[in-house]
C-alpha cells in the first residue's frame, strides 16, 4: 500500500531528454528549482542531452544515463525545510 505522506513526482521520457513535474509538498518547490537550475534544466522542465547529427541520425555527445542519474540523485537527496 502506498504511503499517503509520499510526494507524487512524475517524469516523462520524450525524445531528446527527461521532463519533470515539480511538487510543492513539504516546501520542496524552491529546492526543486535549485536542483533544476544546477543541472541546466530548461524553463519547460526538460533536461536536454547534447546531440550531434551524423548522416541523418542524432547521437548523444554525453552519456544520458550518467546525466540523468546525477539529476535523480540530487532530487532524491532533497530535504524539506
Amino acid at each position: 500500500m502506498a504511503d499517503p505522506q509520499q510526494e507524487r513526482r512524475t517524469t516523462a521520457l520524450p525524445a531528446g531528454g527527461l521532463r519533470f513535474e515539480p511538487t510543492d509538498g513539504r516546501g520542496l518547490l524552491r529546492r526543486f528549482a535549485k536542483v533544476m537550475k544546477n543541472h541546466t534544466v530548461d524553463a519547460g522542465l526538460m533536461l536536454r542531452i547534447p546531440q550531434v547529427l551524423n548522416e541523418g541520425v542524432l547521437y548523444d555527445t554525453e552519456d544520458r544515463v550518467q546525466i540523468g542519474a546525477a539529476l535523480v540523485r540530487d532530487l532524491v537527496a532533497m530535504k524539506p525545510g
